[in-house]
């Protein structure tokens, strides 16, 4: 997914230069099932940490790879 935004916003940035993208923030709360105790760490960490890597990814933080960069932040 952030492959595509980052695609989208280069796409966009060629016809109008000036555009603002609008990034949201995801709603995710992860939780292990209640007979899974082992799963909670993990639960945990998906709500917390890895639901905001897109946000590295989209800036270039992470996987700069994959094309992400500081322009595309709404600031």
């Amino acid at each position: 997914m952030c492959k595509a935004a980052i695609a989208g916003v280069k796409a966009i940035r060629e016809v109008d230069p000036e555009a603002r993208m609008v990034h949201i923030d995801p709603i995710v709360q992860v939780v292990a099932p209640r007979d899974r105790p082992d799963l909670v760490e993990a639960a945990h960490h998906e709500t917390y940490v890895d639901t905001f890597l897109a946000w590295d990814i989209l800036f270039g933080k992470e996987h700069p790879e994959l094309g992400g960069s500081q322009r595309f932040s709404t600031l």
